[in-house]
């Protein structure tokens, strides 16, 4: 019988008492960088670095991923130690033929309100006509899937939904300050050529 780590089994252990409070969290590990997922961690990492993709079998460069750690050890901050990881795991993945390898860094500051713009839009759509809740399957399935097709590029699907002039300005509205607050919470991301926005979301194509 297989077992899988889950989300509220890993908050569980991170929330235990006398848990030290971690400046990074990086997954080397495929599909974590879901908005889901960086959300229930927020309050128990400043940084949370994951693929919102299926990595390649060389995951993360444990050989490269510290040496901006190895560069400056007394004064590097966790958003740059982040962004090195991410630039380890660019450089590593540059070139081979998985050449869509995601990898981001966001900041857990940001989540807060990138939750609660994701609840504003869910409150302006909620109201939609016929017309517009096609428009916005259209837009989930003009977005960027991944391996697992119900995760969806979160910034992508958002953009769509904004640039469709059948959808009423508010929901556009709506739409792009998801889009505003998930580029603030992104530090940095990889180049992957599908142009991936740093996060995933949950996106089933049922109703």
């Amino acid at each position: 019988v297989s077992d899988h780590l889950t989300t509220p089994e890993l908050v569980d252990v991170l929330a235990a008492p006398q848990r030290p409070h971690l400046d990074v969290l990086a997954f080397d590990a495929c599909l974590m960088a879901m908005t889901e997922v960086g959300y229930s961690l927020r309050d128990y990492t400043d940084v949370f670095v994951a693929s919102q993709e299926v990595v390649s079998v060389f995951g993360l460069d444990h050989t490269t991923m510290f040496e901006v750690l190895e560069d400056n050890p007394y004064s590097i901050t966790a958003e740059a130690l982040g962004v090195g990881i991410v630039q380890s795991f660019e450089d590593q993945n540059s070139g081979n033929a998985w050449d869509w390898d995601t990898n981001s860094v966001l900041r857990s500051s940001g989540y807060d309100q990138l939750a609660m713009s994701l609840q504003q839009f869910v409150t302006a759509a909620d109201v939609a006509t016929d017309l517009e809740m096609n428009q916005m399957r259209a837009a989930r399935n003009a977005s960027i899937g991944y391996y697992v097709s119900s995760l969806r590029d979160l910034g992508g699907f958002m953009q769509n939904v904004a640039d469709r002039p059948s959808i009423r300005p508010e929901i556009q509205y709506a739409a792009m300050e998801v889009v505003r607050t998930l580029d603030e919470t992104v530090i940095s991301r990889t180049n992957d050529r599908r142009g991936s926005s740093g996060a995933s979301i949950l996106l089933p194509s049922s109703s």
